[in-house]
């Protein structure tokens, strides 16, 4: 016992360290908790129900009905009354619906098409959003470090040129130079701070939990290829969007077809029995059957129905030009976020000789200015030049990452199963085959 209260006392008293989280932790969890992407799976649950909607137009309607009443009759001096008992039962069962069933059936195919390529840009989108929001929280605790030791820096100079000022080493003017860069230190701080703090606000309302302690930028992930034209052509392929406006370009036809069912015939086959008991004019109970196939030929409905076909052809070609835009739409993004790839790249590599360049060149500013070539204000200003070359490359290194991330959505491969998470991606299958045949319960 004496054991248990002592670790129990030991790990009140040690200091709670902050969790560290990778870039795939967090796809993970934004993943598995984001309103957004539960959302978008209810609507494709939601819209699995048009198929099997679509699909009663085959099935029968079997309707049953009894009446209970009293009947009195009057022949002559002779009054009867009489309690009549009626059961009826009507099954019917449609032969053709003027092709309308047909065409609901392949609109639902393609809405629920639709729905599911919805789903997949949902995904994307949540999950470009929470690679943005985790790096840059990286980059905003990385770029407040660098404030608070150039704060520190700045500190240090400033009693340096305190000391300096009180042998007559320096003048005022020196000191006074001294306590500005601080100022300017402690804005910087200041500023970094507010940033991370936002950071940390968006990292919590994407991902779900509260932003932990990051250590760097996570390397970039692989991309199927960095020809442009394999990933235009990639993208018209498998981009979400594209498969969205395909298949709405396909609703909007079938459309057509279920408006046009409304011109044709439709065939019924009714079969009906019913049962009478207390007839003034049967004595006992009769029983009446019967089988029939009714045929329904419209002549003439007010002209509404030909304005909802033209209607609905106009929506067609309104949709074939949407998928078009939707294309271009692609393409440009495509191509943007290849260029960002490349510039991006370009500028590590300038911003990782910036940082070597003015390092040497505060040493050589610092070793000058012992020799008495070199004043106060140039080895602030030399010192100002490496911190904002260090901060230039966080800034840098955060946007190449997000960049190869931007392409991967741009080509529609942003999501759970091609970044191999730890998760197990909505299978969109499960609820479609529970439902499609579904005819009773709830």
């Amino acid at each position: 016992m004496r054991t248990i209260i002592t670790c129990t006392l030991l790990a009140a008293l040690l200091p709670v360290t902050s969790f560290s989280m990778t870039l795939e932790d967090s796809l993970s969890r934004a993943y598995l908790n984001h309103p957004s992407l539960k959302a978008s799976i209810s609507n494709l649950e939601a819209t699995n129900e048009n198929l099997t909607q679509a699909r009663a137009g085959w099935m029968p309607t079997i309707e049953g009905s009894v009446e209970r009443g009293k009947q009195r009759s009057e022949v002559g001096s002779n009054t009867s009354h009489r309690l009549t008992d009626t059961r009826n039962t009507r099954i019917t069962q449609p032969l053709f619906q003027g092709g309308r069933t047909i065409a609901l059936s392949d609109k639902a195919h393609a809405d629920i098409e639709t729905a599911r390529a919805n789903l997949t840009q949902t995904e994307q989108d949540l999950l470009l959003d929470a690679v943005i929001a985790y790096l840059n929280l990286v980059r905003d605790q990385q770029v407040l470090k660098l404030s608070q030791k150039n704060e520190v820096i700045m500190g240090q100079h400033l009693d340096i040129t305190n000391e300096r000022f009180s042998v007559g080493e320096v003048t005022q003017t020196d000191v006074a130079q001294a306590k500005a860069n601080l100022a300017q230190a402690t804005s910087e701080k200041v500023r970094s701070t507010g940033n991370l703090r936002i950071s940390q606000a968006s990292f919590e309302q994407v991902v779900g939990v509260k932003a932990p302690e990051l250590k760097k930028i996570p390397n970039l992930p692989s991309l199927p290829s960095l020809q442009l034209s394999s990933l235009i052509d990639h993208a018209l392929f498998y981009h979400p969007l594209i498969k969205a406006a395909d298949q709405q370009l396909s609703s909007a036809k079938e459309q057509i077809w279920v408006e046009k069912s409304s011109l044709l015939p439709s065939v019924n086959m009714v079969a009906s029995t019913q049962e009478q008991e207390g007839s003034i004019f049967l004595s006992g109970t009769s029983t009446t059957d019967s089988i029939t196939v009714n045929v329904s030929v419209p002549l003439y409905q007010s002209g509404a129905e030909y304005s909802r076909i033209r209607q609905a052809k106009r929506r067609a070609a309104s949709q074939e030009f949407n998928l078009e835009a939707v294309q271009r739409q692609v393409t440009e993004g495509v191509i943007n976020a290849h260029q960002n790839v490349i510039v991006t790249g370009s500028i590590i590599t300038s911003r990782l000789a910036a940082v070597d360049a003015f390092n040497l060149a505060l040493e050589g500013t610092k070793a000058e200015s012992k020799a008495g070539q070199r004043t106060t204000l140039d080895v602030l200003e030399a010192q100002q030049d490496v911190f904002a070359a260090q901060v230039e490359l966080v800034k840098a290194k955060r946007d190449e990452v997000v960049s190869h991330y931007q392409l991967l959505a741009a080509i529609g491969q942003l999501t759970a199963q091609n970044l191999n998470l730890n998760v197990t991606p909505y299978d969109v299958e499960k609820h479609y085959d529970q439902v499609k045949y579904k005819v009773v319960g709830f």
